[in-house]
């Protein structure tokens, strides 16, 4: 009987090691020139200089990469990030990549505290701070919430690979090398939220209808805007720059400033129409 015991105790170890190790097998180490090319793009430009240690293709599909300063990175199967941490204790060597309002919350809130970690969810951001224990909730925008962010949202999806041509190219030509942080594909339109706070709603064919940068803040880019209104805007609001703009269904532009609380409506063609209340 102890014999027996004995046996089904070793196999039973012996089971549980195999699951373990074909777990582990799973993940499989790859060098660093096989990852995405947005992922090589990433570890490049905010941890320059730092040495790979390891990188491996994970058994879900995405990739995770180790660096010589304790850095941990873990990658979707696009190869956009979804998680970065430094060592316990340690603050991030660089934050460029994490929205900046969230930086600027951490800096004013918590001066005391660096940034030790950031996850990236569909619904928003958690991020670790040295020095306290729980983390700090923050929603797509970038904005505080006592809501802990999720992978659960219906329809988000960050895989642009499903976004219409057009919609791709426009993102490309007026947003270049501003990463998406969350893809919505709703009913009649698609919602992109870009890591710089900027939110593109397009049509389902791919055409841009609205475009908004954060409150108060101006557009990075409005070369996508109709010439004329740009000039009119120069011309006669030279102290707002554009805050965001919107493409009615009849046509009509509906602007909007930064420090001033009215929208300007322009016509199809661009020609001022009207400030609308």
């Amino acid at each position: 009987m102890r014999n027996f015991i004995k046996n089904l105790a070793i196999i039973i170890f012996g089971t549980s090691l195999m699951a373990f190790s074909c777990s582990k097998d799973n993940d499989v180490t790859i060098p660093f020139t096989n990852l995405p090319n947005q992922t090589q793009s990433f570890v490049n430009e905010y941890f320059k200089g730092m040495s790979v240690i390891k990188a491996e293709n994970e058994a879900n599909g995405g990739y995770s990469v180790d660096l010589s300063n304790g850095v941990e990175i873990d990658f979707d199967k696009d190869g956009n990030w979804k998680k970065v941490d430094a060592r316990d204790g340690q603050a991030l060597s660089n934050t460029a990549f994490i929205p900046q309002n969230i930086v600027e919350y951490i800096a004013q809130n918590y001066p005391k505290n660096a940034i030790n970690g950031i996850e990236k969810k569909t619904t928003g951001y958690e991020v670790e701070l040295v020095g306290i224990q729980k983390d700090i909730y923050f929603d797509v925008n970038g904005l505080p919430t006592d809501t802990k962010p999720s992978d659960d949202a219906g329809n988000a999806n960050s895989n642009t690979n499903q976004l219409p041509q057009q919609a791709s190219t426009f993102l490309n030509t007026y947003f270049k090398n501003v990463q998406i942080s969350n893809t919505k594909f709703e009913k009649d339109d698609i919602e992109i939220l870009l890591s710089n706070g900027v939110k593109i709603d397009f049509d389902l064919k791919g055409n841009w209808k609205e475009v908004d940068a954060r409150d108060g803040q101006a557009l990075s880019n409005t070369a996508f805007i109709p010439q004329n209104i740009v000039e009119y805007v120069v011309q006669n609001y030279t102290n707002n720059a554009i805050n965001g703009i919107e493409k009615k269904a009849n046509g009509d532009y509906e602007v909007e400033f930064v420090g001033f609380d009215y929208e300007v409506v322009f016509d199809q063609n661009g020609t001022y129409k009207y400030i609308k209340d």
